[in-house]
């Protein structure tokens, strides 16, 4: 899996790995803000928000909710 992070959803690197992920067979997540109409993604969080902090706000719960799961996942 490969998760990419761009507050606008435009950031050409991170749009680019995310081809490149796809193109050797990884599931691809984007974490960006609102006003993003990139489809070339497996699954879009979208912080409801335009301000810049606020969508990085979000995106660091977002993490920190999946190194939850992965934490509980290997406590099994």
């Amino acid at each position: 899996m490969f998760i990419g992070i761009s507050t606008s959803g435009k950031s050409a690197s991170i749009l680019n790995a995310l081809s490149a992920s796809r193109n050797i067979g990884l599931s691809t997540v984007l974490l960006t803000g609102m006003g993003n109409d990139y489809s070339e993604v497996d699954h879009i969080v979208t912080a409801q928000a335009f301000t810049t902090a606020y969508i990085q706000e979000f995106h660091i719960f977002v993490i920190h909710c999946l190194c939850r799961i992965v934490e509980e996942q290997l406590k099994q």
